[in-house]
C-alpha cells in the first residue's frame, strides 16, 4: 500500500521576487524569503539557487534549503560587479520541480 503520493507540484506564493539593497551590504545580511506551498502532505520542500544570469552572481548569495531565506555571502560592489543579479531559484519535492526568477538590485 502506498501511503503518500505526490500529486501536486509546489507553487511559489509570489509570481516575482525582487529586492533592492544598498551597495555597501555586507555578507550575512538576510535579503528576503521565497516561499512555496504544496498541497501534498509529507516530505518538506527544498529551495536551491539553480543558476544565475551573470556567472558570478550565484556565488554572492546563499539560499537556506529549508526556509527559503536568501542571504548575502559576498560583497555587493558596483565597481566590480553588475547592478542587478538575476538568480534562478528552484523549489523541489520528490521529482516535482518549479523554478522562478529572483532579482536583486544594487
Amino acid at each position: 500500500m502506498i501511503a503518500n503520493i505526490n500529486h501536486h507540484r509546489p507553487q511559489f506564493l509570489e509570481t516575482r521576487y525582487e529586492v533592492r539593497v544598498p551597495q555597501d551590504t555586507v555578507p550575512g545580511v538576510e535579503l528576503l524569503r521565497v516561499q512555496a506551498i504544496d498541497q501534498d502532505k509529507g516530505k518538506s520542500l527544498i529551495y536551491t539557487i539553480h543558476g544565475s544570469q551573470d556567472p558570478g552572481s550565484a556565488s554572492l548569495f546563499q539560499l537556506d534549503p529549508s526556509s527559503g531565506v536568501l542571504v548575502t555571502v559576498g560583497k555587493l560592489d558596483l565597481g566590480s560587479g553588475p547592478s542587478q543579479h538575476t538568480l534562478t531559484v528552484m523549489v523541489s519535492k520528490w521529482k516535482n520541480l518549479v523554478r522562478i526568477r529572483l532579482h536583486v538590485d544594487v
